[in-house]
């Protein structure tokens, strides 16, 4: 979900570093390939002092619920979904 805006987490962070999604990835949600590819260890890749459960939440607040749900169409789906019941 932090792959919806990567400009938000380097201001988490308080660092000028971007962080970067794979040209080859049209959506954030296809960035989850193995162990060492996942979100959060490319995250942990760039950043080394990155806190999952700290910065992460911070992070995803800042981009917002709308913006995540439009950049990543099968966790809008999924909140629809449950919206629904």
């Amino acid at each position: 979900m932090l792959f919806a805006d990567p400009t938000v987490l380097p201001g988490v962070l308080n660092t000028s570093q971007t962080l970067s999604m794979p040209r080859r990835f049209t959506s954030p949600e296809e960035i989850n390939e193995g162990q060492q590819t996942h979100p959060s260890a490319r995250i942990l890749r760039q950043f080394p002092g990155y806190q999952k459960t700290r910065h992460g939440p911070q992070a995803a607040a800042r981009i917002g619920l709308a913006r995540i749900r439009a950049r990543c169409p099968h966790l809008d789906a999924w909140i629809k979904a449950l919206e629904g019941l």
